[in-house]
């Protein structure tokens, strides 16, 4: 029974075959044997292997050391058993993703909701707070939000970004009663607050050198109120 291989190349060293009557019997063989059939042994010397190609409708026979041919099939399942790795831990994170956003959609207001998945989804940003942790530890990130709502130049070198941010923590604070902060940049410094550019991943974002104002109607103690 044929291939359908119309040519066979061999590449690497003839010496390697076990006579020139080999050669002949493997161009004949390849034809009707497929690659991973062949017995090497009435072919090739000993500690020889072929390594099999094709380009077009020529199949290319390769003379290889058995140690090359072994090597190279030890990277190659390597590679196949990390693409398999990488695969599951994929799906295990969108899993796992999925399962944080249907806690979270049962947990929050869902205005809340709504504007943290559409920050996250458009620009997965690190240095963004879940709702639910910023529920759960209000004293924690109360400054920072008031800080946010207050500000009035651009959070951001992106606009959107600036919008979808400033819309989140306005959010935030409406729903926790936090009111904005407004910060008095002292003129003789550079120094700079609150940064959300996309290269930005620090956590610690800190206030340097200004005077923080709160408004005057805050009451900062006053318990957030029961989740809707």
């Amino acid at each position: 029974m044929s291939l359908n291989i119309i040519s066979i190349n061999i590449e690497g060293d003839r010496n390697h075959f076990l006579s020139k009557n080999a050669i002949i019997r493997f161009k004949t063989d390849i034809k009707t044997i497929k690659p991973e059939d062949i017995d090497v042994k009435k072919y090739l010397k000993e500690g020889f292997n072929f390594k099999f190609s094709n380009k077009l409708d020529i199949t290319i026979a390769t003379i290889i050391t058995q140690t090359e041919l072994d090597e190279e099939t030890r990277k190659l399942e390597l590679k196949d058993k990390l693409k398999k790795l990488l695969n599951e831990n994929s799906s295990k994170k969108a899993s796992e993703s999925k399962k944080k956003i249907q806690s979270l959609k049962r947990s929050v207001p869902k205005k809340i909701f709504e504007s943290y998945i559409n920050l996250m989804s458009k620009y997965k940003l690190e240095n963004i707070p879940a709702p639910d942790d910023v529920i759960n530890n209000i004293d924690k990130h109360k400054i920072n939000i008031g800080v946010i709502m207050g500000k009035k130049t651009p959070l951001s070198n992106d606009p959107t970004m600036s919008k979808l941010i400033r819309h989140y923590y306005n959010t935030l604070g409406t729903f926790l009663n936090i009111q904005p902060i407004i910060i008095n940049t002292d003129p003789n410094t550079n120094a700079s607050t609150l940064n959300f550019n996309n290269n930005n991943n620090n956590n610690n974002n800190t206030i340097n050198n200004n005077t923080i104002t709160l408004n005057p109607d805050s009451d900062d103690d006053d318990e957030a109120p029961p989740l809707v």
